[in-house]
């Protein structure tokens, strides 16, 4: 799979699953087959893709989106979402486990919903969208300098356009 901005952590990353190019929208959950490839790129390849998770994977991105983007009633679905999930921890044989109890078809879906908060405990304005008009993609700094998704696509082409515009005024 070929998507641009990855290396985001999960919450972000699971925003992006969905991207533009020049040959249109694509959609990285889509298909369980694309689920599976996606889940392979972040490195849970432990977990099994199928399509109840696919679908809860799709809801999750919607509602990050929603929540980053201020949405009327997305706080209430984010919370929605974390329900289905708590994370316990324990100490066994002397070290800390962490056990995280959700239904198995919502496990990742919760844990970009949990990465959410966290992210969002660190820089509460850190996640945000590109500022190019064109582009879709979500994108984490905490310093809360950075504009673009990236300073070589989106960053170049908005440099460019006011280039361009000062050049015909």
């Amino acid at each position: 799979m070929d998507r641009p901005l990855t290396g985001e952590p999960l919450a972000v990353d699971v925003m992006n699953t969905v991207w533009l190019q020049h040959d249109g929208a694509h959609d990285a959950l889509a298909t369980v087959a694309g689920l599976g490839e996606w889940l392979i790129e972040r490195g849970l390849s432990r977990r099994i893709p199928t399509e109840r998770m696919r679908v809860a994977l799709v809801e999750t991105r919607a509602v990050l989106r929603d929540v980053v983007e201020d949405e009327p009633g997305a706080e209430h679905r984010l919370n929605q979402v974390l329900a289905r999930g708590a994370i316990s921890r324990e100490l066994r044989d002397g070290q800390v486990r962490q056990i995280v109890t959700v239904d198995p078809a919502w496990a990742v879906a919760w844990e970009a919903a949990d990465d959410y908060l966290r992210l969002r405990e660190s820089a509460a304005d850190g996640i945000r969208c590109c500022e190019q008009p064109a582009c879709v993609l979500y994108f984490y700094d905490p310093s809360g300098r950075r504009r673009w998704c990236s300073m070589a696509g989106c960053g170049n082409r908005a440099k460019a356009q006011r280039h361009y515009a000062k050049q015909r005024a």
